[in-house]
Formats: structure tokens, C-alpha cells, sequence
């Protein structure tokens, strides 16, 4: 069938590696993997937290420019009311 071989570890850390790309907390899938340590499950899976760290920061970026346009050229205030509108009269 063409299919690769892969071995059930590969499996597992496909699996890791997706969970916390997809924002599976690192504890959570420290627990599921039942590593004994989060810290032992952020030495294997590190590299994917480096990845989420640089794409957040590009989130932020692109946050702070939007907001400093708005800044810049502000929409304009909405009428204040003194209450609700009147009904229109028939």
C-alpha cells in the first residue's frame, strides 16, 4: 500500500507534539503521556513551545499595530442620549 512503517513511539509523539500545537496544555499532556515530570515532557517537547512562543508574539504584533492605527485615527465619538429616542408620532 505504500504505507510507511512506524513504531508506536513515533505515534506518541506525533500525538504530543499536535496536542500541544493545538493548545493541550503542557500538564496535560505530561499527564496523558504519563511522564513523570512536566518538566521532563517540556525537555522532549520544547521545541514545539518555542514554535506557539514566536507565533504569539506575532499575534501581539500584529494586536499592537491594529491598535495603533485605531490610535491614530480614532472612530468618531457616538452621540450621547438623554434617554430612549421618542416614539414616533402616526
Amino acid at each position: 500500500m505504500g504505507l510507511e512503517k512506524v513504531r508506536f513511539h513515533d505515534l506518541r509523539h506525533t500525538f504530543a507534539t499536535l496536542s500541544i500545537q493545538n493548545g493541550t496544555d503542557i500538564k496535560t499532556v505530561s499527564s496523558t503521556l504519563s511522564h513523570a515530570t512536566v518538566a521532563f515532557t517540556m525537555d522532549k517537547y520544547g521545541h514545539v513551545s518555542n514554535r506557539m512562543r514566536l507565533e504569539a508574539a506575532q499575534r501581539m504584533s500584529r494586536l499592537i499595530s491594529e491598535m495603533d492605527a485605531i490610535e491614530k485615527d480614532p472612530p468618531p465619538p457616538q452621540k450621547e442620549s438623554d434617554g430612549p429616542d421618542p416614539e414616533p408620532s402616526c
